[in-house]
């Protein structure tokens, strides 16, 4: 029965994606809501609660979100059914950003606080991290430089306690943009900067790059200030060479 209604639940999938492709869009969204809610009546909870992620992942990419809020809010019913608190951590951090996506401020930061939280008490220290730093996009965008940086800098600890390496990258580089916007403590900016660079040098795109330079350069001046080096040219390209390479 459940591996039929996945099928059923493909096939709509399929003729809304050809829908859309023809630009039938009402069409194209009449078939994406049938695609999950064809599922339930799957008995199976866990085939059901992976179905919905993935439609949800899928409506999100299609720029569908209320869909994907729809079926990321199933997806967390269901891990609550399921006692799966590993699962719904990573589900609430989904739907917080589809939240945030949509520009519904105050309950994605509200749920970011709640995994914090929840994430926390399980000593789930890398989804900690995740909420945290996307906590801290949004209050640093408010123009809570502070309190931003604070969150950066608790995902930061998080991190120490369980790896995870594309948080902790979206982390540094968030730091460096926040301490240039929000006017904090250029050493942090530093610190991140050479973590980046010993660490992350693969993910170091031309866009990337191109994005802190700037601000990375501007924290560097501001704590050489603080703390004079004997030679500011070697220190610079000792400690930061993606940055001062000429």
């Amino acid at each position: 029965m459940a591996s039929q209604l996945i099928a059923e639940s493909d096939d709509l999938l399929q003729r809304g994606i050809a829908a859309q492709n023809e630009y039938r869009f009402d069409d194209a969204a009449l078939s994406f809501w049938q695609a999950l809610t064809c599922i339930d009546a799957a008995p199976d909870l866990k085939e059901r609660r992976d179905r919905s992620l993935q439609l949800a992942s899928f409506f999100l990419k299609r720029t569908h979100e209320d869909l994907a809020l729809l079926a990321i809010s199933e997806a967390i019913r269901l891990d609550e059914k399921l006692e799966d608190h590993t699962s719904l951590a990573s589900h609430l951090i989904f739907y917080g950003n589809v939240h945030m996506r949509l520009g519904n401020t105050d309950e994605a930061k509200a749920t970011f606080a709640d995994v914090i939280e929840r994430c926390l008490e399980a000593e789930d220290y890398g989804d900690a991290a995740s909420a945290s730093t996307n906590l801290a996009m949004m209050t640093a965008k408010s123009g809570d430089g502070a309190a931003a940086i604070k969150l950066l800098r608790n995902s930061l600890q998080y991190l120490t306690k369980k790896s995870f390496p594309d948080t902790e990258f979206i982390t540094h580089v968030t730091m460096i943009q926040t301490v240039a916007f929000r006017d904090g403590d250029p050493a942090l900016a530093v610190e991140s900067g050479i973590a980046i660079g010993k660490k992350f040098s693969e993910r170091l795109t031309d866009d990337v790059r191109k994005l802190l330079v700037q601000p990375l350069q501007t924290a560097v001046e501001a704590y050489l200030e603080k703390k004079p080096q004997p030679n500011p040219k070697a220190w610079k390209k000792k400690n930061l060479a993606w940055i001062y390479s000429n």
